[in-house]
C-alpha cells in the first residue's frame, strides 16, 4: 500500500498522463481538484488505486498546473481532516473540551507531534484518534508527569493551561530557550505589574489573523488571541507542542525576565526592564541593519 497521497510516490505528472493528454492539461487539473474538494477520502482513494495499477507514462506538464493541483489535494484533505476534528466525538479523551464540540479549536494542543504512517483506506477520523491516542500516553496518562501537573495545578493551572503555555513556549522558542521563555510567560501572569497581565505574543497574533500580522494588528485585531489586548492565556493552545516545550511550561526557569527579542544571531536575548528591552531592541535593529 502507499500512503495516502504522498507526492513523494504518486508525482502530479502521473496524474495527468493518466487523466489526459497534452492538449487538455489544464481540463485534467480542474476536474482532479474539483473531485477531491467534492468528494475528499473517497476521491483520493480512487486515485491512489488508479495510480496503483496503472501504467503511466512520462507527460511535461506546466508549473502552475501541478501547483494548482496540489494546492486542491491540499484543500480537500485539510476540510476532510477539519470536519472531523470539529465535529467527531473522540469519548476516550478526558482532555478534550466536550463544551467546544463543533470547533476545529478543540483539538488544538493534543495532536503529539511525531512520525506517523497513514495508509490508503485510513480515514480523517482514525489519523486524529492516532495522533490522539499517542499524546494521551506519552502526555496525558504519562505517570512521570502526572506529579508535575498536579503541583502545576496546585499552582492555578489545569491540564489545559499547561498544554496552552506550552503551545506558546513551542512558537516563541529558538530551540534553546524554552524554559526561559516559560518563566517570561509566568512572571507576566503571576506578577503583572511590570506588563500589566499582557503577555504580548506574537504567535498568538499570527494564530488569530492566520497570515503575517502588521503593525495595524496589535491595536485594531479584535480577538480573545491578541495578547496585547486581552490579559492572561488565549482560549486555547495554538500549537501542537512537543514534549521538550511541555517539560518547559511544567518546570520553567527561575529568572525575573519580563522581556525577550530575537538578536541577529538568530537567539533571543532576555531583560527584566522594559528599558533594558528597549535597549536590546535597538541593538538587535543596529546589528541586523533594519
Amino acid at each position: 500500500m502507499i500512503p495516502i497521497y504522498d507526492f513523494d510516490q504518486v508525482s502530479p505528472e502521473e496524474i495527468f498522463s493518466r487523466e489526459t493528454d497534452r492538449a487538455d492539461v489544464s481540463g485534467a487539473v480542474a476536474a482532479i481538484i474539483a473531485d477531491v474538494r467534492q468528494n475528499g477520502d473517497s476521491a483520493l482513494l480512487r486515485y491512489a488505486r488508479d495510480f496503483d495499477h496503472a501504467e503511466l507514462t512520462a507527460v511535461e506538464v506546466p508549473r502552475e498546473a501541478m501547483e494548482a493541483a496540489a494546492r486542491g489535494l491540499d484543500s480537500g484533505l485539510r476540510a476532510v481532516l477539519e470536519e472531523a476534528a470539529a465535529n467527531y466525538e473522540f469519548v476516550d479523551y478526558a482532555f478534550l473540551d466536550s463544551d467546544l464540540l463543533g470547533d476545529v479549536r478543540r483539538v488544538e494542543g493534543y495532536l503529539y507531534p511525531d512520525t506517523y504512517q497513514f495508509y490508503v483506506g485510513r480515514s480523517a477520523v482514525a489519523a486524529l484518534d492516532s495522533m490522539l491516542s499517542n499524546f494521551n500516553s506519552r502526555v496525558y496518562s504519562n505517570g512521570e508527569l502526572t506529579p508535575l501537573f498536579e503541583e502545576a495545578a496546585a499552582r492555578g493551572y489545569d491540564f489545559s493551561d499547561i498544554i496552552t503555555i506550552a503551545s506558546l513556549i513551542e512558537e516563541e522558542t529558538d530551540g534553546t530557550d524554552r524554559d526561559k521563555i516559560a518563566s517570561v510567560i509566568y512572571n507576566r501572569l503571576e506578577r503583572p505589574g511590570e506588563t500589566g497581565g499582557l503577555l504580548q505574543i506574537d504567535a498568538a497574533l499570527v494564530y488569530a489573523a492566520g497570515r503575517a500580522i502588521t503593525q495595524e494588528d496589535y491595536t485594531t485585531l479584535d480577538s480573545p488571541y491578541n495578547l496585547y489586548q486581552h490579559t492572561g492565556l488565549p482560549p486555547t493552545a495554538i500549537s501542537n507542542p512537543g514534549m521538550s516545550s511541555i517539560t518547559a511550561a511544567l518546570q520553567p526557569a527561575e529568572t525575573d525576565y519580563y522581556y525577550y527579542v530575537l538578536g541577529a544571531d538568530g537567539k533571543h536575548v532576555f531583560s527584566e526592564t522594559l528599558s533594558e528591552h528597549q535597549q536590546n531592541v535597538a541593538a538587535a535593529s543596529a546589528a541586523s541593519g533594519d
